[in-house]
């Protein structure tokens, strides 16, 4: 990121390997806003529960996870980005046997 925020080039390499039963990159999982200053929320899918053992994990363009958080029964998932440099960064979410995956910029 340049110093007047612009960005010339991302590259980013994941590894999507997993044991769960179901991995997905889809639109179905939202953040906002996306790029992000000092927080984001996520738009959880309709089959996500909550109420069951909810994690959403955060990792920096390195793969180095950064941030871990239970949403247990969080209607709306808000993640504080203040602790974080700019750059791009994976949010992993885990629901049961559903694992979900979507990626932001903060700025």
């Amino acid at each position: 990121i340049n110093t007047d925020n612009s960005v010339d080039e991302v590259n980013l390499i994941l590894d999507q390997t997993t044991d769960t039963k179901e991995t997905s990159q889809t639109d179905d999982f939202g953040i906002s806003p996306n790029p992000a200053v000092d927080h984001v929320v996520l738009d959880l899918p309709s089959r996500i529960d909550v109420s069951l053992n909810t994690t959403v994990r955060m990792f920096n363009s390195a793969g180095k996870l950064v941030s871990s958080k239970d949403l247990e029964g969080t209607e709306e998932p808000v993640l504080a980005l203040d602790n974080l440099n700019a750059g791009v960064y994976l949010l992993e979410l885990i629901n049961g046997d559903v694992q979900l995956k979507t990626t932001f910029v903060k700025f």
